[in-house]
Order: C-alpha cells, then sequence, then structure tokens
C-alpha cells in the first residue's frame, strides 16, 4: 500500500502552512525561490503577483505592520536588498520611540536623540553616541586600567 502525499492526501488543505517564525509557506516545488522543503513563502508569491514577474535577485519582501502572516498587497513592501530592509526597521524603531524616524539611540546611555547631536563610531557607521556619553565611558575604562 503506497502512502498518499500532497494533493493525493485525505489530509490536504490546499499546501498552507505556518512555519514556526511565523511565516505562511505554500507548496510549490519548481519554483525559483523554493526552499529544500519545496515550500515557497506566501508573501514572495503575493509580491510576484503583484508586480507581475520574479523578485530580482537580492530582492527582500518587507511586512508593514511585522505581522509575518499578514499578505495582503497593503501590507508588503519590495526592498531591493537586506540593507534597505534593515534599515526600514531602525527607522520604524525610532519612530515609535520618539515619534521622528531620524532619530539614533546612543550604545553609552540607551537614549534616543536626533543625528546632529550625536557622532557616528568611525569604525561602525551604525553605532552613535553622545559625545559627554562617550566621555564618561572612556574616563571609567580610563580609572579601571590605572586602578
Amino acid at each position: 500500500m503506497s502512502r498518499k502525499i500532497g494533493k493525493e492526501s485525505p489530509a490536504w488543505k490546499g499546501g498552507t502552512y505556518m512555519e514556526p517564525r511565523g511565516y505562511m509557506t505554500i507548496s510549490h516545488a519548481d519554483h525559483p525561490r523554493a526552499m529544500k522543503n519545496r515550500r515557497v513563502y506566501e508573501h514572495i508569491l503575493a509580491a510576484e503577483k503583484a508586480i507581475g514577474k520574479s523578485l530580482p535577485k537580492g530582492a527582500v519582501v518587507h511586512h508593514v505592520n511585522e505581522n509575518k502572516s499578514d499578505n495582503r498587497n497593503e501590507n508588503l513592501v519590495i526592498c531591493e536588498n537586506t540593507i534597505y530592509h534593515h534599515l526600514l526597521h531602525a527607522r520604524k524603531r525610532a519612530y515609535d520611540a520618539t515619534g521622528n524616524a531620524d532619530s539614533k539611540k546612543c550604545c553609552c546611555c540607551k537614549q534616543w536623540d536626533l543625528p546632529c547631536n550625536m557622532r557616528q563610531l568611525r569604525t561602525r557607521q551604525s553605532v552613535w553616541y553622545h559625545r559627554q556619553c562617550a566621555a564618561n565611558v572612556m574616563s571609567k575604562v580610563n580609572w579601571n586600567r590605572k586602578g
């Protein structure tokens, strides 16, 4: 007796499945972005349907309301790459915290402020600090080295 799988199975529910991270997937074995389990993220299929073609290589689909299972067109933004996708999340965090998407969080005091009141760490462009906070941290580091 052979086991029936896929559409032949009596347990078939249309091929949709919610993965543990909260994303909806659909059985689609011949899709270029199909994973090893022959499934494709539903938001990728929705975005491709909306634009009428396959997503470009490296493109990422962003959920505006951060609900990974909400794949309505008005909730999806196609990002050209992961860097832009991360930028959207960073700006949303800033806006939620301060009402200003341009705000940055100080790596020392953890307070939000405008970039004009802060400095960037030269070796890591994503790290921001207040000049006074950095001076306080450095004085503590130097004090610990002396003692």
